[in-house]
């Protein structure tokens, strides 16, 4: 199931949100680990279908720091949606106040991810030009945008340390559903109510002109960077870099990125994150709450009620009327 969150102001100290942007700046590739390395590699992820990979991932995500010994990867069905969906479950009581999750610093993908990268250049150089926007023609492009050809790359290279979440968890939630996949004539829409059907064609053309934004002008400008760790890597033409980050494949990987991640307000901007294994949370009310742990530098989740092994972990998003929910999370 789609699983956005928003917290605003979940970094209420100053110092808490400095202290965040320093240790995610700071933060390294990890050292080579042999015990890691064929969890790195896209060979070890494919022939394998969504159910095995997610089985993989929360067999690997201990190994990465992710401590969340009570939560397994399950599967539920959904009378009202009459589909089942993946989510978490509980696989042994949790008791209240219990952290059900953490995760470390490091294993947030988010703007500092790609920053931490060869792709920082193309960040800063985009972002910079957002911001221009505000006082110009120039398209917008996200950070969200950003992150997306940073998933996009990571899962395509023949081994990244991001393999096992983008493999395992990302590329595990369909995207077809979500609206801002549908083009213009789309059956899909006519079944949406009619301020859905202009959500939905809203942000269908937002993400639209992010892409735009950013190519053609990318595949020459930042060949380098788009092609790491390809066959081609270092000799990438534009027309092998624009059959990988298609425009269909950026928009399926941008709806899954907003329907996935949390936002932290720092300093008067939203900053989006994605948190593994704690984004499998769908939504609902079971008393789970997340905060980020300043001291510890992770993103946890801890309970204020007990819960029971084997029902599903729930994270309540927020107030969201059915067409707002439809658009960004494809189901109400």
């Amino acid at each position: 199931m789609p699983n956005a969150r928003l917290l605003v102001g979940l970094l209420a100290l100053g110092q808490a949100r400095a202290a965040f942007l320093q240790n995610l700046f700071g933060s390294k590739e990890p050292a080579s680990d042999p015990a890691l390395a064929r969890y790195f590699r896209r060979d070890s992820w494919s022939g394998l279908n969504a159910s095995a990979r997610g089985n993989l991932f929360m067999e690997v995500a201990p190994k990465l720091g992710i401590r969340c010994p009570k939560v397994g990867l399950g599967y539920f069905y959904y009378p009202s949606l009459q589909t089942e969906l993946r989510g978490a479950v509980a696989t042994a009581n949790i008791a209240r106040g219990e952290e059900v999750c953490f995760v470390p610093v490091q294993q947030l993908l988010c703007e500092f991810s790609v920053g931490n990268s060869s792709m920082l250049g193309l960040m800063r150089n985009y972002l910079q030009r957002t911001k221009a926007s505000l006082t110009s023609s120039v398209p917008p492009v996200t950070m969200k945008a950003i992150i997306a050809l940073f998933v996009i790359r990571e899962g395509a290279r023949e081994t990244s340390r991001w393999m096992p979440y983008i493999n395992g968890i990302l590329d595990g939630h369909d995207p077809q559903p979500i609206p801002v996949n549908w083009a213009r004539g789309d059956p899909r829409l006519a079944k949406l109510s009619a301020y859905g059907q202009k959500l939905a064609q809203q942000s269908r053309a937002r993400a639209l002109r992010q892409y735009t934004s950013l190519f053609p002008d990318a595949f020459s400008r930042y060949a380098g960077a788009l092609g790491e760790g390809m066959p081609c890597a270092g000799h990438c033409s534009p027309a092998e870099l624009a059959a990988l980050y298609t425009q269909e494949r950026f928009l399926a990987v941008y709806s899954v990125l907003r329907a996935r991640d949390w936002v932290l307000d720092m300093h008067g901007e939203e900053r989006p994150f994605l948190a593994p294994v704690i984004d499998l949370l769908n939504f609902g009310q079971v008393g789970i709450r997340a905060s980020y742990d300043d001291k510890r530098q992770g993103f946890a989740a801890k309970t204020v009620q007990p819960i029971k092994a084997g029902q599903e972990l729930l994270f309540y998003y927020g107030n969201f009327c059915i067409d707002d929910a439809i658009n960004m999370y494809a189901v109400a």
